[in-house]
C-alpha cells in the first residue's frame, strides 16, 4: 500500500496497531548521544503526554546513539538523522566529542529538516512540564524573531563582580567579557557585551526564513566551535 510522502507509517506498541504521523508546520528538535539516551526519552515521553503534542512533529539529532536506541526511538519520533559538524571545525578539539555537535547543529535546523515552517529546539535533559510553554515558544518567534528566555533567577550566581578600590573608582569583573576576550571577540564588542543579558539556547524558537539563522551560522563559521564555546552556547 503506498503512502503519500508527507506521512510516515509507524507502529505504536502500547495500542498494538498501526497509526500514520503526519508531517506538521511545526517540530520540536533535539538532540542526543548514547549516555543521553535515557533523558531524551523522558523529555519525548514529556511532549507526548500532552493532547497538543499531535500537533507537533518530534525530530532527533543522532550524535552518537546506537542502533539499539534508535530501534527504540525511531516508533516514538517523525524523524532521525546524524548531526553533522555543519562548519569546519579542526579535529583535535573535537575528538570523540560527538556531543559537542549540539553546540552547532542546532544553528542550522532548516537544513537538516526543511519541511517545516517553525522549530522549537529543547536540550535532551529538559523536559516540559506546560504546555502552554511550549505555545509561548512557538508564538514568540512570529515575524523572524528569536523566541528565547533569560537564563537568570534568585538561584544563579551573580555574572558581574565590582571591587571597589576607593571613591568611585572600582575594577568591574564579567564572565561574558572574560569568555568574548578569550573566544578572540574584539574589544569594542566584548565590552557590549559584558553587561548584556545571558539567555538559554538549551531552549529556543525560530520561524523557518528568519535571518537569525544565517547571522547566528555565520559568527559560528568566523569563530570555528572557539576556545571557549563562547558563540556556540551563547546567541
Amino acid at each position: 500500500m503506498n503512502y503519500p510522502l508527507i506521512f510516515k507509517k509507524i507502529k505504536i506498541n502500547i495500542n498494538n496497531g498501526w497509526y500514520k504521523i503526519k508531517m506538521r508546520e511545526k517540530a520540536i528538535v533535539t538532540l542526543a548521544d548514547s549516555n543521553y539516551f535515557d533523558l531524551l526519552v523522558e523529555l519525548i515521553k514529556s511532549i507526548q503526554a500532552n493532547e497538543e503534542s499531535k500537533n507537533i512533529s518530534i525530530c532527533v539529532l543522532d550524535a552518537g546513539l546506537n542502533k539499539n536506541q534508535i530501534k527504540t526511538l525511531s516508533p516514538l519520533v517523525y524523524s532521525i538523522k546524524k548531526a553533522s559538524w555543519d562548519i569546519e571545525v579542526p579535529g583535535y578539539k573535537v575528538m570523540k566529542k560527538e556531543w559537542l555537535k549540539s553546540q552547532v547543529s542546532r544553528a542550522f535546523l532548516p537544513n537538516y529538516f526543511p519541511e517545516f515552517k517553525k522549530y522549537l529546539w529543547i536540550d535532551s535533559d529538559a523536559w516540559i512540564n506546560s504546555w502552554s510553554a511550549v505555545e509561548l515558544y512557538f508564538k514568540a518567534c512570529d515575524n523572524g524573531k528569536l523566541g528565547i528566555t533569560q537564563s537568570i533567577g534568585p538561584g544563579y550566581k551573580i555574572m558581574t563582580k565590582v571591587n571597589w578600590l576607593f571613591g568611585k573608582l572600582a575594577i568591574i569583573k564579567s564572565q561574558n567579557y572574560k569568555h568574548a576576550k578569550s573566544s578572540g571577540i574584539d574589544e569594542d564588542i566584548a565590552r557590549k557585551l559584558a553587561f548584556a543579558p545571558h539567555i538559554n539556547i538549551g531552549v529556543f524558537s525560530l520561524e523557518k526564513n528568519s535571518k537569525c539563522w544565517g547571522i547566528w551560522q555565520e559568527n559560528l563559521k568566523k569563530r570555528h566551535l572557539l576556545k571557549e564555546k563562547f558563540l556556540a552556547q551563547r546567541v
